[in-house]
């Protein structure tokens, strides 16, 4: 009896970490500069929206600024990444953009990073 009940113990025990292990979360490196969000920390309204992914192909690139312009299927687009991280891309690269929105309320926050004319 003693055994079973380890045995069921165990098993509990390995199924908790694993769905655990598939909850959405930050890096560590998102928690130690402060941008860490949990789904938790999120409302409804501001849950991402139209999520999808998108092959495209790199037209134009801007290393200092990290703005590209990329190609698809479905027409043209310019998009912004920190700039650290499209230091190893290059024009005719073939990405996968991961695409999603969310709803700030009437107000667009402004993040300071491009103004639309």
């Amino acid at each position: 009896m003693k055994s079973i009940l380890l045995t069921v113990a165990a098993i509990l025990a390995v199924t908790t970490m694993f769905i655990l292990s598939l909850s959405p979360g930050a890096s560590a490196d998102e928690y130690a500069n402060g941008n860490a969000q949990s789904w938790d920390d999120k409302t409804s309204e501001s849950m991402p929206m139209g999520e999808h992914s998108m092959g495209t192909t790199i037209e134009s690139i801007d290393h200092k600024t990290g703005f590209m312009k990329l190609k698809s299927g479905m027409g043209e687009m310019t998009i912004h990444f920190p700039a650290p991280t499209v230091k190893d891309l290059n024009k005719g690269d073939k990405i996968t953009v991961n695409l999603s929105y969310t709803r700030e309320g009437d107000k667009m926050k402004d993040d300071g990073m491009m103004k639309m004319k």
